[in-house]
């Protein structure tokens, strides 16, 4: 039985361990926080990653109770719609713990072993991770999923360039109301953006009871940033959303909010070294203004396990993975960058932008890409599949 050491927790990680069991692997975790991750906000799942999620045998866990996005609405500072779209395909807005309490519940049915406070330390292309205790564990493959400042990566001198975009955000969760949707019984799950110069306010229905909410702002803007909230800031930009503004700053559970982060982009000189893998942010981290950040780390986790079924050259494997996946990804990466250089547009080029993104097909084209991409593995839409399950045998 061929085994997998992986660094991290989050999605990549645990989409590839659940994958790769799938396939007879024994795999085993290692994930720095002291117990799975709980805390977080929600995400857009895009078709791509629902598809990747039924190969698992998961997506059913995580669509329950679960109500698909209608599409978004751009307004500006003045309250006028800048661009409207309805989603021609299914999307969901989904908490990020909920995915991945499915996802380590199956890896544990698959019997994945998972190591918590664990600290990597970095990994050898001969196929060993390396952790901060000193240990030196072998592996016929390593995956590094141990996020943007991946020490997996880093001890493998992959890293090609890291660019900063101008602006970051702060997510938080706050509960729902009709107020949120402005009484639209019709369509109660479309998503709002709000724009004001190079401020956003994001409000994503995410589940029945809740919403994600993004703020985004400039690197300079440092009232922007702060928490909690600088209300009397965000209200002078946004002096029509004053309730919304009040109801953040007193609902938030501001202790458990992350600091605000800059967005980046992230490319290698390759994804793996011998039989060393990156994926998610330690391979490719985006912008996510476009939801595609988790999207394509769970589509890449999954495709790398799919390239190494029956592969006897477990460093070729990866290479041919690499060839066929990193084009999507750098497509997903420029569209994601271009979306976050709006920001720093005038208004009206704003919302110019805006409106063609919404109505010229070739522009949807493009924004749509990723999400309507069938990962290598999802053809059938059954559970993947071709080796018994670990401990089955």
């Amino acid at each position: 039985m061929r085994h997998a050491e992986i660094a991290g927790g989050g999605f990549a990680a645990m989409t590839a361990a659940v994958a790769l069991a799938q396939l007879g692997w024994s795999v085993r975790v290692h994930e720095r926080s002291r117990e799975p991750r709980t805390i977080g906000w929600g995400i857009t799942i895009h078709p791509n990653s629902l598809r990747v999620m039924r190969a698992l045998g998961v997506c059913d866990a995580i669509l329950d109770g679960e109500h698909r996005t209608a599409g978004y609405v751009t307004i500006n500072g003045r309250d006028r719609i800048m661009a409207q779209m309805t989603y021609d395909i299914p999307m969901y807005n989904i908490w990020r713990s909920k995915i991945l309490h499915a996802l380590n519940e199956r890896a544990d049915a698959l019997g994945v072993e998972r190591c918590y406070a664990q600290e990597v330390a970095g990994a050898e292309p001969q196929g060993a991770l390396l952790l901060g205790s000193g240990a030196r564990l072998r592996a016929d493959l390593v995956v590094g999923a141990d996020g943007v400042f991946s020490k997996v990566r880093d001890s493998l001198g992959l890293l090609r360039s890291r660019v900063w975009t101008a602006d970051g955000c702060l997510y938080l969760g706050i509960p729902r109301t009709r107020e949120d949707y402005g009484g639209r019984e019709e369509d109660p799950y479309l998503a709002t953006e709000l724009w004001s110069g190079k401020r956003r306010i994001g409000v994503m229905p995410t589940g029945p009871e809740r919403n994600t909410i993004y703020m985004t702002c400039n690197h300079r803007d440092l009232a922007g940033q702060q928490r909690p909230l600088d209300i009397k800031s965000w209200s002078a930009c946004f002096p029509k959303r004053a309730a919304l503004l009040q109801r953040i700053h007193t609902q938030v559970d501001w202790p458990t909010v992350n600091p605000w982060y800059r967005f980046q982009t992230v490319k290698l000189r390759n994804w793996s070294a011998g039989r060393a893998a990156l994926v998610g942010d330690a391979a490719s981290a985006l912008a996510p203004n476009l939801g595609l950040g988790a999207v394509m780390a769970i589509q890449n986790a999954f495709t790398l396990a799919v390239a190494l079924d029956g592969a006897h050259d477990v460093a070729a494997a990866l290479r041919h993975w690499e060839k066929l996946e990193r084009p999507l990804t750098e497509h997903a990466q420029r569209w994601s960058t271009f979306q976050s250089g709006l920001t720093t547009w005038p208004a009206g080029l704003q919302a110019l932008a805006m409106d063609m993104t919404s109505k010229i097909g070739w522009l949807r084209r493009r924004y749509q890409r990723c999400s309507k991409h069938t990962p290598r593995g999802t053809e059938g839409g059954q559970p993947f599949l071709s080796a018994p399950p670990a401990g089955s045998m």
